[in-house]
């Protein structure tokens, strides 16, 4: 089973997407905010597959970032943002796979999808 920790402060979102994920057979972690995602991936008791992180979120963003890089690694990180330019935000964080907001469910499917089995 692929488990996906879904980073934001929306806590709609959040829970739109731990409904999508669930419903292809993920197991879904939950942080509202930048320590609180690095928090949660430490005590992970599994592998995660995915991290699906905001932008605009309460915290050090550049430290976090790092932080999860480090303990999920950088295939697994994916920006998810409603500014108009996502690829630039995600540049600024070395983060290379960007999810537009509104979310387009296919694509997050699609992202899910392509890293199961990624270790």
């Amino acid at each position: 089973m692929t488990t996906v920790l879904v980073a934001d402060d929306d806590a709609d979102f959040r829970e739109l997407v731990r409904i999508v994920l669930e419903s292809l057979g993920s197991d879904v972690l939950e942080a509202a905010d930048f320590s609180q995602a690095v928090d949660v991936a430490r005590a992970a008791e599994v592998p995660i597959a995915l991290v699906l992180l905001d932008y605009f979120m309460p915290g050090d963003r550049e430290t976090a970032v790092e932080e999860l890089r480090k303990l999920v690694g950088e295939r697994r990180l994916i920006l998810a943002t409603a500014c108009d330019d996502p690829k630039r935000l995600a540049g600024t964080l070395k983060i290379r796979r960007t999810l537009p907001k509104p979310v387009d469910l296919a694509a997050l499917e699609a992202a899910v999808r392509s890293l199961n089995g990624v270790h």
